[in-house]
């Protein structure tokens, strides 16, 4: 069994990774006539089958299937007979968006005046795809532009300016300038702000 292209979503076209919850399995080397069962495992999961006959047809529609992690495999039979079963397919399931789980900064505490260049980093809730950015806007009013400096991780450099003050700098609010997107193709919609210990007045102390 193989996935097919057409619910291969995401940056990969070979990691069997996707957000396609009902995807479309191909099976290769069936005999004419013969009936082929796709069947998907999970633990802790209900299996999910699709069943057809290989004549011009050579794939099937899987079930719903819950985020996760299954094993996928294929038998054919004919006059009553069945094959033994295939080598598994392992497939990822993916349907859950990326969020920012934190804003934070690796510069240190402390008091810093015009000129001074502060980081800012956005943690996101898993890795996330090339060009990803969003621009948040600090409580001084300023806007930072963040973009992807690992697969976890959005970076942006703010420089204070004449004019700027917070006696606990904070992520106040963003915008998905290039909405960042999973593996599995998921594009990141929210843009609730975290608050406490997960944004950086929570955790540091930048005036």
């Amino acid at each position: 069994p193989d996935l097919d292209s057409g619910s291969d979503s995401g940056s990969s076209s070979s990691d069997n990774v996707t957000s396609d919850s009902t995807p479309t399995i191909s099976i290769g080397s069936v005999s004419n006539g013969n009936t082929v069962t796709v069947t998907a495992t999970k633990a802790g999961s209900t299996s999910v089958t699709c069943t057809f006959t290989a004549t011009a047809q050579s794939s099937c529609d899987l079930g719903t299937l819950a985020d996760g992690v299954w094993s996928i495999t294929s038998k054919q039979t004919n006059s009553g007979i069945d094959s033994a079963a295939s080598s598994a397919l392992s497939l990822t399931i993916d349907t859950t968006r990326p969020t920012v789980s934190s804003f934070s900064s690796t510069t240190a505490n402390g008091t810093y005046g015009v000129g001074t260049a502060i980081n800012i980093t956005a943690t996101m809730s898993e890795a996330v795809a090339d060009g990803a950015s969003i621009t948040v806007t600090l409580d001084t009013g300023d806007t930072v532009v963040l973009t992807k400096a690992t697969s976890t991780t959005l970076t942006g450099t703010y420089t204070v300016g004449v004019g700027d003050t917070s006696s606990d700098l904070n992520v106040s609010s963003y915008v998905l300038t290039s909405a960042p997107a999973d593996t599995a193709g998921n594009v990141m919609t929210s843009t609730t702000v975290p608050s406490g210990a997960n944004n950086i007045a929570g955790a540091q102390a930048i005036a």
